[in-house]
């Protein structure tokens, strides 16, 4: 645009089309921050979650008022969102173009935040944790052994859920990339919704379900419901790289399949499958991840006596045992690399 300030061309060309991205970025960050217990349990912060944990059983009354005014307040965001979001319009001669850009004095800045941000946000909490747990092993109060189990419930049933979230999502995926219609429409807003509503309000409907339902008394505090309501939670996190992956099928190849294997279980397995790969594994990663940091859902729905690294470090923290809590948080941090390492960039890379 002639004539134009930098500023002027920032408002009217660059802003309109980062503004879907944006507000999406800014509207996950309020949804985690909506749906958070631990950090504001743990720092005596008064919020919605809070109080639905504290009163799920002295005060059902206020616990259901407060999860519902949650889920409500997350309904409006997420609509306010969707209804200023537009729709972005890239150019598309600037596709494919990719030049580095010379930052000059602003090299100087950039690093530093970018330096700070990683020290206060990585190594500072690291560190931290680090010597909490130095102090524990080396005074002896730490007893390491201890955290096998819950390393080992931990990972189980990351794996496990990461596996059927994404066993039920990829039809739905489908469904939605080659056969769009109003049943595909409808399965997408479901699962989307799950996330849009906080992980403690699924635990605490899936357990009033269960108790009051006739016939699914069996399922509280059952392992089918704990993944069940990391299913509910998670699975949009699977839905957009499931739908990538879909994608990465080109119709042209499923054509050709189609001529030469009549049957449709074979073409899946020897055609579709190497191709959906990276996109199906990076989706059952971003599953696995948030599933082994979840705390309120697992609190309330986990059977008597199966604990994770997540309630170890919970438990641990609010009783003053910090060592164990530096140990269970590093075995956490530990145990996220290598599962992503392991399930998702080693097999992605080889791809």
């Amino acid at each position: 645009m002639l004539g134009c300030s930098s500023r002027q061309a920032f408002a009217r060309v660059v802003l309109p089309e980062i503004r879907p991205a944006v507000l999406a970025g800014t509207l996950l960050v309020f949804l985690y921050t909506l749906s958070e217990f631990g950090a504001v349990q743990l720092l005596g912060y008064d919020t919605l979650t809070r109080v639905i944990f504290t009163t799920r059983q002295a005060d059902r009354a206020v616990s259901f008022a407060a999860a519902a005014a949650l889920l409500v307040l997350a309904i409006a965001v997420v609509a306010l969102e969707r209804r200023f979001r537009g729709r972005a319009a890239p150019d598309q001669r600037a596709v494919g173009i990719q030049r580095p850009t010379e930052l000059g004095w602003k090299k100087l800045p950039a690093t530093f935040t970018c330096t700070a941000t990683l020290f206060i946000g990585l190594v500072v909490p690291v560190s931290s944790l680090a010597l909490w747990a130095g102090r524990g092993v080396a005074d002896g109060t730490v007893d390491v052994g201890q955290l096998v189990r819950p390393t080992l419930n931990t990972a189980g049933v990351a794996v496990v859920t990461a596996i059927v979230t994404v066993a039920i999502v990829l039809p739905i995926a489908i469904e939605t990339t080659r056969r769009p219609g109003p049943w595909s429409t409808v399965s997408a807003a479901a699962v989307l919704g799950g996330f849009a509503i906080p992980g403690l309000v699924i635990a605490l409907a899936l357990a009033v379900i269960a108790l009051n339902a006739s016939g699914f008394g069996w399922l509280y505090q059952s392992m089918v419901l704990l993944i069940i309501g990391y299913v509910i939670h998670f699975g949009s996190q699977a839905l957009a790289s499931s739908e990538q992956a879909v994608r990465a099928v080109p119709p042209r190849v499923r054509e050709q399949a189609r001529l030469l294997e009549p049957r449709a279980l074979r073409r899946t397995v020897d055609v579709d499958m190497p191709l959906m790969r990276p996109g199906l594994l990076a989706g059952g990663g971003l599953v696995l991840l948030a599933t082994i940091k979840e705390l309120p859902a697992t609190l309330l729905l986990a059977p008597i006596g199966f604990s994770t690294l997540a309630t170890e470090i919970w438990s641990g923290f609010s009783e003053g045992f910090y060592a164990e809590t530096g140990v269970a948080s590093l075995l956490l941090i530990a145990l996220s690399g290598s599962l992503t390492w392991l399930l998702v960039l080693r097999p992605t890379a080889r791809s």
